[in-house]
């Protein structure tokens, strides 16, 4: 009795397809394992990489609504940023069997668009949500927070290039706003305390 009704599942599946019925499809399956389609998880990755917000949370909720946890959005997210970092290093993994098509061709592509340091920063920004979501009591919510996080975090700069600029910024606000004793226009005693320095 015990062996019978282990296999209840795959024997209604099969008596349907006898009957008949179409074949449980590829649908159907994934949001029995409520897993998400390999190719939107890359319409995701690139969207949010774009810092399209409104298209990224529309494909997720589109996922989620099929059956797709969002955790495992997040994980697939997580892994295709991976792959893509490792095709910007390692060339030679272009010709991996395991990688689909898709994968293959869109991976390369964003290997080439994206710098390192973004990334790293959404590697960062995945694995930081898949812990808040463990234990998060509304896991879609979580997921979308992480999504925005991720698409604001894609137009930040590399904090090489930032640490470059701030300093030039800098003087250049300096300079504008200072003048020295000779352009001072007052030539006063309060204006050479407070206002007139030397650059």
């Amino acid at each position: 009795m015990t062996g019978v009704q282990t296999c209840a599942l795959p024997i209604s599946i099969a008596t349907g397809a006898n009957a008949g019925e179409d074949a449980i499809g590829r649908e159907i399956v994934r949001e029995m394992l409520a897993s998400a389609d390999r190719g939107s998880i890359v319409d995701i990755f690139e969207a949010v990489m774009k810092g399209d917000i409104a298209t990224a949370l529309g494909l997720l909720k589109e996922q989620n609504d099929k059956g797709a946890d969002p955790a495992h959005v997040l994980t697939g997210l997580a892994e295709f940023t991976h792959l893509v970092t490792r095709f910007k290093v390692v060339p030679g993994l272009r010709s991996d069997p395991t990688i689909s098509p898709e994968e293959f061709t869109r991976g390369s592509e964003f290997a080439k668009g994206l710098g390192m340091a973004a990334l790293t920063r959404a590697w960062q920004i995945l694995t930081r949500g898949l812990t808040e979501l463990k234990d998060s009591p509304r896991p879609m919510a979580s997921a979308d927070m992480v999504l925005v996080r991720l698409a604001y975090a894609a137009d930040l700069p590399a904090p090489d290039a930032a640490a470059r600029c701030t300093p030039r910024r800098s003087r250049r606000s300096r300079s504008s706003r200072a003048c020295t004793p000779r352009s001072c226009p007052s030539r006063s005693r309060v204006c050479r305390v407070r206002a007139c320095t030397r650059t």
